[in-house]
């Protein structure tokens, strides 16, 4: 029995130091291997083996290193590598949002239904930013903590021991859309015939001291290492440091080159002549100004000749008249009078009576705000389905019951709703309002951002008894802002 677990030692200590990454490449390359504990000591409890038995399970338990093998890859090209059913695509999360049972030992790996648990490598290729994953035994609840993170939408590895659950299974589960990778280099398990190690021995009496070497100075070889010691928990997480001062601001930029002057618009119509104002009094006459000299009199034109003295006899034709002479030069123009003192103003007319008060208006009759303070259980919100708000403000005339997602209006008129979510995943997603079930095209807004606001408002006429709900409009999840702040609200106002 020493023999064998010394074996198992040894082939552990081996695979212990090869760590390398796993492969994620087009043809699957020989995978590396990962350090992994030589030993693994589960909870004190008594658990269901894969066949419903209860087996005690006492004491730590050995590693059985196996050569490193791919138990699952959801990743469409490798399909034809034999990761099918659940051990192969889709990918999950996004559209798929369930948690997935993987049973090892139905796995091309050849690991014994009699694992108690298993020392895996996973790995996430995601499509964005990756809040969690988590692996547990199939059949428990899902723990409230995370295997890996990948916050930046990239790849990311972590090893993990996971114990066996119902037939063998683990159970993963993702927060956003991701391609999982799942490697395995050993499993822990009772050896055959073998019980909980009984107590030590006594200690024997020393036995005399040897002759020394022929060389005192050289050291003996070293002793075979110990197995490794249980990990310790994790112990609590420190306070957060204090914010660092905000460095300076960065110079100015040089100023970009001015665009291009747009063509000048056209000139809009006139508007029409406004109506001539009321003609003011007539002011008093000035008097006259003095009289300007008298301009000199142009040269007299010269006369024209005589005509000839006919003959006697029928008095010939009168003659035509002769040219007249050229107008001499006008005068210069004489100094202009004064001018007469303007009139004095004339009185103000009376002030006509005040009009008649025009009616008082109706104000708003109605009107709600809602708002979402969400937790990671239901920060994401698949693609089809309806924003839930967790908190109600003000209420007037309009139905909202806490933590769902619908919104009902009693009385017919027409409303405005305002509506917005502060997303930090969901790039293409799509906000926009459904009433009674179908979205209204003119309220869809898309998400242009991975992470900001998205802020839509509209006016509609509702029915009485109408209902109305805040809709991601669109096939890609989005993920709302955690709670203390806002991830979505909605306000609404009767204007009628």
């Amino acid at each position: 029995m020493s023999s064998r677990i010394d074996s198992i030692r040894i082939a552990c200590a081996v695979f212990a130091a090869l760590a390398v990454a796993t492969s994620l490449w087009a043809e699957p390359p020989e995978l590396g291997n990962w350090p992994s504990p030589l030993y693994w000591t589960p909870e004190p409890a008594p658990v269901k083996d894969g066949g419903g038995r209860l087996a005690a399970i006492s004491g730590p338990l050995p590693l059985v290193a196996v050569t490193p093998c791919r138990v699952m890859d959801t990743r469409p090209e490798y399909a034809g590598f034999g990761f099918v059913g659940p051990f192969g695509q889709p990918a999950l999360g996004g559209t798929n949002p369930a948690a997935r049972d993987i049973p090892i030992p139905l796995s091309q790996c050849g690991i014994p239904a009699t694992a108690r648990a298993y020392s895996l490598n996973v790995t996430v290729v995601p499509s964005g930013p990756l809040q969690y994953l988590t692996l547990w035994p199939a059949g428990q609840a899902q723990p409230n903590v995370s295997t890996l993170n990948a916050f930046e939408g990239q790849i990311v590895a972590n090893a993990a021991i996971v114990p066996a659950g119902v037939n063998g299974a683990v159970s993963v589960f993702v927060s956003n859309a991701s391609h999982v990778i799942i490697d395995i280099n050993g499993y822990y398990t009772d050896l055959p015939g073998g019980g909980a190690p009984g107590p030590p021995g006594a200690t024997g009496p020393t036995g005399a001291t040897g002759p020394s070497g022929a060389d005192s100075t050289v050291p003996g070889p070293p002793g075979a290492t110990g197995p490794a010691g249980s990990t310790g928990s994790t112990g609590p997480t420190g306070p957060a440091g204090e914010t660092g001062p905000t460095g300076p601001t960065g110079a100015t930029g040089p100023t970009g080159a001015t665009g291009a002057t747009g063509e000048t618009g056209l000139t809009g119509l006139t508007g029409a002549t406004g109506p001539t104002g009321a003609t003011g009094l007539t002011g008093a006459t000035g008097p006259t100004g003095a009289t300007g000299p008298t301009g000199t009199t142009g040269a007299t034109g010269e006369t024209g000749l005589t005509g000839l003295t006919g003959p006697t006899g029928p008095t010939g034709a009168t003659g035509p008249t002769g040219v007249t002479g050229a107008t001499g030069p006008t005068g210069a123009t004489g100094v202009t009078g004064l001018i007469g003192l303007t009139g004095a103003t004339g009185p103000t007319g009376a002030t006509g009576p005040t009009g008649a008060t025009g009616p008082t208006g109706s104000g708003i009759s109605a009107f709600g705000s809602i708002y979402q303070l969400a937790t990671i259980a239901n920060a994401t919100v698949v693609g089809g389905a309806d924003v839930p708000f967790s908190n109600n403000g003000p209420l007037s005339g309009v139905a909202h019951t806490a933590g769902t997602t619908t919104i009902a209006v009693p009385a017919a008129g027409s409303y405005e709703v305002t509506y917005s979510a502060s997303i930090t995943a969901g790039i293409g997603s799509q906000l926009a309002v459904a009433v009674n079930g179908t979205v209204d095209a003119s309220t869809a807004i898309a998400a242009l951002v991975a992470t900001g606001q998205v802020t839509g408002n509209a006016v509609l006429t509702l029915a009485a008894g109408d209902v109305i709900t805040v809709r991601n409009n669109s096939a890609v999840a989005l993920t709302l802002a955690l709670a203390p702040s806002v991830g979505a609200q909605l306000t609404i106002k009767k204007l009628d």
